[in-house]
């Protein structure tokens, strides 16, 4: 197939080429895209890259000009990660899919894509000295910026419901930044020019999470155009095979630091190894050999962890006996044995010295079904880091898993779905 040829100037019109045009040519064997603009209405530009396998990181304004529709489907895409500003002064334009980029005046709206008088000029790696400063300065914003998620999304809608089209601009920020944090490119903040400490690591944090979902993402959709199921699973939920077949993967094939040396792969070789270990699951007798976790006991598990933490009041009523038997259903939590003596019996005994009943319920009462902050990962990051409701031998693995099991949008992760998803190929960590 012949190379597509590309114009130098896109000003919407016959003479030059349209906006759209770019996209619909550059997405032919793309890998990688990076997109930054304010307003954001079409993401039928950006499917036109993911259709192809193109990975995409996607930086947009929170504003009446983007739509929360055009954002759920980006969020709902897995191979985009999107993050967001808030501020009225994030106007760049500017789109890299490999060696190319277009930079100048045109959004990804339909209006900006075909129908707007723009004015875009095209740079490729090898022809523009120009060209390779877009990724860093990209890099910029996109550290500076907020990740999206359902969150975001949901108090984003509820500001537009607040502050409809016809008012200005800066009070559609005022009403969006009452429900969540401001988010400003770094240049621009006032003050030190940096975020604050606890929201860059909490932003990191989402973004990890952000990445290791996607990732998960992934492996959900090799299983469902699959369609079989273990017996030991059968009538559970797709996500507790895929967390059991994560486990397996870790302890039956990349034991000890394995897992650490294998290679990064694109798209189309982690398919072919996630297959690949699909076909011996589903063959194999035996799916607990070298384990400590039993199958049969997987969906019982996660039924008693749903019923027994389901409301404050639910978890309040539970002695502290019922409260340590539920979280032995975590896996992370159960893999405590490993390093504790005395086997269940002593994790239990040391779990009680470590942590009062009053503070495990409130802990795992704001984690699971606190309002204030909303964002659950906001949540986690507390009771990680704040000794209010931080409990001991209970560290990120516990609290991420526990999390996954109880939000239904969310995967549960830990220690063993990292380590299996860097095997499987994921730049992941």
């Amino acid at each position: 197939m012949a190379e597509a040829m590309f114009s130098e100037i896109y000003a919407n019109t016959p003479e030059t080429d349209y906006t759209l045009s770019f996209f619909m040519k550059a997405a032919h064997g793309a890998e990688t895209a990076t997109l930054a603009c304010p307003f954001f209405t079409n993401y039928p530009a950006v499917k036109l890259l993911t259709e192809q396998g193109c990975e995409v990181k996607l930086l947009v304004r929170l504003c009446h000009a983007t739509t929360p529709d055009a954002l759920r489907q980006a969020l709902a895409d897995p191979l985009v990660s999107v993050k967001f500003f808030t501020g009225r002064r994030f106007h760049a334009k500017f789109y890299i899919v490999d060696d190319r980029a277009l930079v100048g005046s045109a959004n990804l709206t339909g209006a900006g894509l075909g129908d707007n008088r723009e004015l875009s000029i095209l740079l490729t790696r090898q022809a523009d000295e120009a060209f390779a400063e877009l990724p860093g300065l990209f890099d910029e914003l996109y550290d500076s910026a907020d990740q999206l998620d359902m969150v975001a999304l949901t108090a984003f809608e509820q500001a537009l419901r607040r502050q409809p089209p016809s008012f200005a601009d800066e009070d559609f920020e005022k009403t969006l930044t009452s429900l969540i944090p401001a988010a400003e490119p770094r240049s621009t903040i006032v003050g030190s020019g940096r975020k604050s400490k606890v929201r860059a690591f909490l932003q990191r944090f989402k973004t990890r999470y952000d990445k290791l979902g996607r990732a998960l993402g992934e492996i959900e959709e090799r299983f469902r155009a699959d369609q079989r199921r273990r017996p030991e699973f059968d009538g559970g939920e797709l996500d507790i095979e895929i967390s059991r077949f994560l486990g397996w993967v870790r302890v039956a094939h990349a034991p000890g630091d394995t897992w650490s040396t294998q290679p990064l792969l694109e798209r189309g070789g982690r398919r072919a190894r996630i297959e690949e270990l699909m076909d011996l699951w589903f063959a194999t007798d035996d799916i607990t050999r070298g384990d400590m976790i039993y199958a049969e006991r997987e969906l019982s598990n996660i039924e008693r962890i749903r019923t027994n933490f389901a409301t404050p009041q639910a978890i309040e009523a539970l002695s502290y006996d019922e409260v340590f038997d539920t979280l032995s259903g975590c896996h992370a939590f159960y893999e405590l044995l490993r390093f504790t003596k005395g086997s269940i019996e002593g994790l239990r005994a040391q779990f009680s010295q470590l942590n009062a009943l009053p503070k495990i319920q409130r802990s795992l009462i704001y984690l699971l079904h606190g309002r204030d902050p909303i964002d659950p990962l906001a949540r986690a990051y507390d009771c990680l880091n704040d000794k209010t409701y931080r409990l001991r031998r209970f560290g990120e693995s516990c609290t991420m898993e526990l999390l996954g099991w109880m939000e239904r949008d969310r995967h549960p992760i830990n220690g063993r779905t990292i380590r299996a998803l860097r095997y499987l190929g994921f730049d992941v960590s």
